[in-house]
């Protein structure tokens, strides 16, 4: 398990792997300015959020063909929306344990979530989001124009 990220839980989080004793199993890693290389190597990628805002992270993997598991805070859910993972509640352990388990255990469960997650990234490439955001502000402009 590679542990990307850091924050204040970082400490307590060095002490229950020294703990538990899965020194060996677990890399806390910490922030890695370039997360694409680690990510290629993935299995499956896990974002288990309680608030969130898009997840950026959850993209790069959906556009690495990473599988992904995830909780439905903040935006996580519409990263998700066109397909790529599996959602589960935040602050549910055994329900992101099974979600995890389940995917390392059903490489073609894993293999249909990649291909999805790569088509899923296109909705959010450069290109799309531009015209989105330009779709916002020509309604907000014949809004306007309107009044």
């Amino acid at each position: 398990w590679i542990v990307l990220g850091d924050g204040r839980e970082r400490e307590a989080l060095e002490a229950k792997r020294r703990t538990l004793r899965l020194e060996q199993i677990v890399d806390l890693a910490g922030f890695v300015a370039a997360p694409e290389a680690i990510l290629r190597q993935a299995t499956v990628a896990v974002q288990p959020s309680l608030s969130e805002g898009l997840g950026s992270s959850v993209l790069d993997a959906l556009a690495l063909g990473v599988p992904v598991v995830a909780t439905t805070a903040g935006g996580l859910p519409e990263a998700l929306a066109h397909g790529g993972g599996v959602l589960v509640s935040p602050g549910a352990p055994m329900e992101l344990a099974t979600a995890v388990g389940h995917l390392l255990d059903t490489e073609a469960d894993r293999e249909r979530l990649g291909r999805a997650g790569r088509m899923a990234a296109e909705q959010f490439g450069v290109d799309r989001m531009v015209e989105r955001t330009l779709d916002v502000y020509r309604s907000v402009a014949q809004t306007r124009g309107t009044r």
